[in-house]
């Protein structure tokens, strides 16, 4: 209970299913990204399904991925 892994995206991992009928299991995902992300064509469904209204070589900003944190650099 509790734990927090981080692990590169592209780590197979997966969990089984909750068997119980009386303790919930709550995950809370998130994913982080360079300031230097760009939106790319992918061949599979991505996770979130949406790429935030932008098109292919934009960068990743936009409300559905918003700056959380800026360098004062």
């Amino acid at each position: 209970p509790g734990d927090c892994i981080v692990f590169h995206m592209k780590t197979l991992h997966g969990a089984p299913g909750n068997a119980s009928r009386v303790n919930w299991r709550r995950v809370f995902s998130t994913r982080w990204l360079g300031d230097d992300a760009v939106i790319a064509r992918r061949q599979w469904i991505t996770s979130p399904p949406t790429t935030g209204g932008l098109q292919v070589g934009d960068r990743a900003v936009s409300d559905e991925f918003p700056i959380i944190w800026k360098s004062e650099k």
